[in-house]
Formats: C-alpha cells, structure tokens, sequence
C-alpha cells in the first residue's frame, strides 16, 4: 500500500500543469505489451508513448479505426465479442485494455490471457461511483443495474457496466490487476465535445452562458498525463485502483472561460464579454 500511495501522489503532484514532449523515464528492460484498441484517443497516447519508451507493443482490433497508425507495432485483427483466436498462445508482459465496455467482453480477453500476461490494466471512469454526494474515494460504493446481464451502454448504464468490468478482469486475474477511473479526458483528439466545446465557443465571441458560477471547481485529466501515469503503473508493476483528475480546487469553470476568450478569441473578447459569469 506504501508504494501504490507514494507513486499515485508523485504522479498527481507532478502532473495537471501542462503535458510535455518528454517521453518520460526510460524502462528498465523493454516490455512487451498488448494494446486492446490502440487507434483511438486514449488508446493513441498510449500506444504512441509506449513506443517512444523503447517498448514492443502489439495492438488488437478490428482495423478499422485509423489502421494507417503505428506502422512499428504489429497488428493482430480480431473482435472483443468472442473473435480472440489471433490472441490464442501468445504472451505479453502486459495489457492495456482501454476499449472495454462490456463486462463478458473483458473477461473474455482477462480469461483467455491471465495464464500469459504479469498485469492487465483497465481504463474505467469515474462514472463508476454510485454517488457524488460527497467525493468518492477509491472504496466508495460502485453503482449497480438490477439486470447484469444487460449489454447496452448508455447515460444510466455506462458507469455500472465499467464497474462490473473491473470486477471481471479482478476475478479472472486475482491481484494483478490495475484499474484507472479517469474523470473527464481532454487533450487534442478529444471528439467527446464536452470540453472542447468552450474553447471554440469562445473563438465565436460575444456573451456566452455558463454553467453555476465563475468560482466552481472543475476536475479533468489531459490524455498525455494520463498515458504517462498508465506507463509508469506498468513499468513499476503497480496494481490496485486510482481516480486520475486533477487535484480538488485547482482549476475552476471561471478559469476556463477565462483561458479560453485569451487563448481563442483574444483580450478583445473578454473586454466585450465583461467578464467571466454565470446565467
């Protein structure tokens, strides 16, 4: 537990000012990793990161998304939904599952893998917490759906579904599993439109409205923090559960308005908004 505190706090502490070029501390020996997806968002920082740390990564999808990426890593095609037979015999040091969704599926890949792999790690969310009434820690109550079995991810059911996905990869491979709860994800790539829609409506100038108060906090991870933080996990062998956002009171709503009329549509536009508020 020492070691899991010591490299979550110097990660948050050194993290959530700004992402960086640097491709981070060099591994110790090279790892082999498995990459469930790779070609989207996250799963690009990561893979791409990996790479630039001297590791071999091989990533598993169905080629579809961005295939022309990654031309040094290999490529193994296949299907979460039962069509794992490239995966078959191989082994890895490592799983990077940042594409599951669907409990069975998860423990479909953690099933056909535990025997072949030292550590799996989950990108999950936040979601996950059954409440917010107060900020939830990593043993908080995790929400529930009446029926598990249920498969469609939707606004009621996707914080649920990536609670019994966890739960999944833990019972098919006890102790060596990592679980990230990311809030927000933000970065270039982000087509999510919850974060970048401030920024570029604030390009468009003039009287904006925005949510509650200028002094509300708000909490995010910017995707190169948090394929750093996946990577040094990983070549430290760290297991266990970590929330990833920014630290509570750093950043506020206001403080984005702000950034972004600066940044996107020049002082002139804060002048003319008069101010960051709220309606």
């Amino acid at each position: 537990m020492q070691r899991r505190q010591f490299i979550r706090a110097a990660s948050l502490s050194a993290a959530w000012v700004g992402a960086t070029s640097s491709a981070g501390a060099a591994p110790r020996r090279p790892l082999k990793i498995l990459v469930l997806g790779g070609t989207r968002f996250i799963g690009v920082y990561m893979t791409d990161l990996a790479l630039r740390r001297g590791h071999v990564v091989t990533l598993f999808n169905r080629g579809t998304t961005n295939p022309q990426l990654f031309p040094k890593a290999e490529r193994l095609t296949g299907d979460r939904d039962g069509q794992l037979d490239a995966l078959r015999g191989r082994k890895w040091d490592v799983v990077i599952d940042d594409s599951g969704f669907v409990p069975r599926h998860v423990r479909l890949s953690a099933q056909l893998l535990a025997p072949n792999v030292r550590q799996y790690l989950f990108v999950s969310s936040v979601s996950v917490y059954a409440s917010f009434a107060t900020a939830p820690d990593e043993n908080s109550a995790v929400g529930k759906l009446a029926d598990e079995s249920i498969e469609t991810v939707d606004e009621n059911t996707y914080g649920p579904l990536k609670a019994l996905c966890e739960q999944a990869a833990e019972s098919e491979m006890p102790g060596r599993v990592t679980v990230l709860r990311p809030g927000y994800i933000v970065g270039p790539d982000d087509n999510s439109d919850r974060f970048t829609y401030w920024p570029a409506r604030a390009a468009r100038g003039g009287e904006m409205l925005a949510p509650d108060g200028p002094g509300d906090a708000i909490q995010f991870v910017d995707v190169r923090d948090l394929a750093r933080f996946t990577l040094d996990l990983l070549q430290n062998n760290v297991v266990g559960t970590f929330n990833v956002v920014s630290p509570p009171g750093r950043f506020t709503m206001g403080d984005l308005l702000s950034e972004s009329m600066r940044e996107c549509a020049g002082e002139a536009a804060t002048a003319a908004a008069g101010g960051v508020g709220s309606r």
